[in-house]
C-alpha cells in the first residue's frame, strides 16, 4: 500500500460509546501507527452524545480524566453478555437479557444527562467545517471530532421517537427535540481522491441510504476501505429472507465500487480484553459516581454471577460457548488481515488479538493460510470485480449465512 500524499481520514459513524473511535489504529494498515490521523465520530443517540463529547475533549487533551459512565459501554447485544453476567442479568435467551438490563440500569438511564445544544444545527455544521481544515501533518496525536449527529443520504432532522432502541426503554420520558442527519455525501466531498479514508459504518438500517447516495454521486471511489454491519431497513419486518436480499444488494454495491471492505471489527477485540471491560465496569459501578444506584454486583465464579436461577456450570458452559463464538469472529477477523497482507505484498501483521494456532487447529483459517502459517509467502490472490475467487468469509460473492439483525457481514477477498 502506498503511502498517501493526502490526509488520513476515519469516519467513525455510529460510535456508540466511543469504543471504536481508535479503529483506525485495526485498519489503517501500514499507516496505522501514524500520528496525523483526523478522526471524525458521528451518533445519533441524545443520551449518548455528551458522554462521546467528554470523551473526545480527554482524547484531544482538553480534559485531565476520562469521563465516567455507569452504563455499558456495550456497542451491540453480543457484547452485552459479559456485562449482563456481571449484574446477575445474563440469560442464554437475548430478548431476556435486554429486559433484565433495561429493567437494572432505569434509574441510570433516567438521569442520563440531555445536552439539546450539541444537537443544534449551528454546532453540527461547526463541527463539519473541521473536515475543510487539514490536520497538522506533523502533528503529535491524532485530531478527533465529534459531531453529534447521524450520517444519511441528504440533510434532514431525525425524530425523536426514532432513540428508544437496545437498552433504552421506550417509556422513558420524550427528549423533545430531534438529531440533525448529516448528507454524507457533501461531508465526503470534503476530502480528495489522494487523501487516505476510510470508514466504520453501523447505523441501524440507514446505511442502505447512505450508500446508495454515494453510488448515486460517484463518491464511494473516495474510500480507501469501509467496516460496515447490515441490518434491517426502518420500519422493515424482521424477516430473514428481507434482510438476506438487503444486505446482498449493499454487498453487490461495495464490491462493485472496488472498496476495501477491511473486515470484522468486532472480532478484532479479544476475549481477555472483553473480559477486563467488564471488570472496569464493575469497578465502576462500585465507585462514588455509581453506588447511588445500588445496583449488585457481582465478580466472576461468585454467588449472583451470570443467572441466579442457573448453577454455576451451567453458567460457565453459556459462558464458554459465548467466548467461543468470540474467538470465531477473531479467527475471521484474522484471515482477513492475513489475506489483506498477502494481497498487499506486505509482511504478515502481528495478530495480538487472538492465537492464530488456535484458528488452524479449529479449521478456520482454511488451507490457504494453513499452508503458509510460519512463514512470509506472498502468493498472489487472483480476485475479479471486487470479489476473491476462493472459499472466504460469508461463501463467495453473496453474504455469511444466517442473516439477522445487526448480524456483521464480512467479505474477504481471496
Amino acid at each position: 500500500m502506498a503511502t498517501p500524499t493526502g490526509r488520513l481520514v476515519y469516519i467513525d459513524a455510529g460510535t456508540n460509546w466511543g469504543d471504536t473511535l481508535d479503529l483506525f489504529r485495526v485498519f489503517g494498515g501500514p499507516h496505522s501507527e501514524r500520528s496525523n490521523w483526523e478522526v471524525y465520530g458521528f451518533e445519533a443517540s441524545p443520551r449518548i452524545q455528551p458522554y462521546v463529547e467528554r470523551l473526545t475533549r480527554w482524547k484531544n487533551g482538553l480534559e485531565q480524566t476520562a469521563p465516567e459512565t455507569c452504563m455499558p459501554r456495550a456497542g451491540s447485544t453480543f457484547d452485552l453478555m459479559p456485562y449482563a453476567a456481571s449484574v446477575g442479568c445474563g440469560r442464554d435467551w437475548v430478548a431476556k437479557m435486554k429486559t433484565c438490563m433495561a429493567m437494572m440500569l432505569r434509574k441510570v438511564q433516567v438521569e442520563l444527562p440531555l445536552e439539546p445544544e450539541l444537537c443544534a444545527l449551528p454546532n453540527v455544521q461547526r463541527r463539519l467545517a473541521f473536515a475543510r481544515q487539514p490536520h497538522d501533518a506533523a502533528a503529535a496525536a491524532p485530531r478527533y471530532t465529534f459531531v453529534p449527529a447521524v450520517v444519511g443520504g441528504k440533510q434532514s432532522v431525525l425524530p425523536e421517537s426514532t432513540f428508544d432502541t437496545f437498552l433504552f426503554s421506550r417509556k422513558m420520558k420524550r427528549l423533545g427535540f430531534g438529531v440533525q442527519v448529516v448528507d454524507i455525501a457533501r461531508f465526503l466531498s470534503s476530502f480528495r481522491q489522494e487523501d487516505h479514508v476510510i470508514m466504520k459504518i453501523d447505523v441501524e438500517g440507514a446505511e442502505y441510504e447512505v450508500f446508495d447516495a454515494l453510488q448515486r454521486q460517484n463518491l464511494l471511489g473516495l474510500l480507501d476501505g469501509v467496516a460496515y454491519e447490515c441490518h434491517a431497513k426502518p420500519q422493515q419486518e424482521l424477516e430473514k429472507a428481507t434482510i438476506r436480499r438487503d444486505c446482498k444488494w449493499l454487498a453487490h454495491v461495495i464490491n462493485a465500487s472496488g472498496v476495501p471492505v477491511l473486515g470484522q471489527y468486532d472480532g478484532r477485540v479479544s476475549v481477555a480484553e472483553k473480559r477486563e471491560r467488564a471488570a472496569a465496569w464493575r469497578r465502576t459501578l462500585r465507585s462514588d459516581t455509581c453506588a447511588r444506584f445500588n445496583i449488585s454486583v457481582f465478580e466472576p465464579g461468585a454467588p449472583g454471577y451470570g443467572n441466579p436461577r442457573k448453577s454455576a456450570g451451567a453458567w460457565m458452559r453459556s459462558e464458554t460457548t459465548y467466548e467461543n463464538e468470540i474467538v470465531k469472529l477473531s479467527c475471521r477477523a484474522a484471515k482477513a488481515d492475513l489475506l489483506a497482507a498477502r494481497r498487499e505484498g506486505r509482511s504478515a501483521p502481528d495478530i495480538g488479538y487472538v492465537n492464530i494456532t488456535t484458528c488452524s487447529q479449529r479449521g478456520l483459517l482454511g488451507s490457504q493460510l494453513d499452508s503458509g502459517l510460519g512463514t512470509q509467502s506472498k502468493q498472489p490472490v487472483t480476485v475479479r470485480n471486487g470479489v476473491g475467487k476462493g472459499k472466504g468469509v460469508g461463501k463467495g460473492k453473496g453474504v455469511g449465512k444466517g442473516v439477522g439483525k445487526g448480524q456483521l457481514h464480512v467479505h474477504v477477498r481471496g
